[in-house]
């Protein structure tokens, strides 16, 4: 444990309390990832916790029934929810469906969503491999 985290007596018990991830920015600033510029609030005015607490914004991205386009009507949202990275970086709206995902919603027969989970890992193995150009 680092220093500060040992003088704060903060100690996190398991990283899915912030979900995928977030990003604190040298001057505190904390953000929903690195490549989502949406400032979230600073950890030298509030503690991590409370900042994460308080961000409606992370609630909307977690609440899959907000997401917009295909990634809304998508059958793999409670899993995937797509990048709001690139969902921002394109329409200027992080609830906006991921504009480079390969994944058309309705491709998978239902029977076969059972195995919902090696699906998706096929899919992020699709997108990840795309180049933009």
């Amino acid at each position: 444990m680092r220093p500060a985290a040992a003088k704060s007596g903060y100690r996190p018990k398991d990283r899915k309390r912030f979900g995928k991830g977030i990003f604190v920015s040298n001057n505190g600033d904390v953000f929903p990832s690195s490549f989502l510029p949406i400032r979230l609030g600073n950890v030298r005015e509030d503690s991590l916790p409370e900042v994460y607490a308080g961000a409606a914004v992370l609630e909307e991205m977690h609440d899959a029934s907000k997401l917009k386009g295909r990634c809304g009507a998508c059958e793999f949202n409670h899993i995937c929810r797509g990048s709001r990275s690139r969902a921002y970086a394109v329409t200027g709206d992080y609830l906006a469906e991921d504009p480079y995902c390969a994944y058309q919603p309705g491709t998978v027969p239902r029977e076969e969503l059972e195995d919902a989970e090696a699906i998706l890992d096929e899919i992020r193995l699709t997108n990840f491999s795309r180049r933009v150009r």
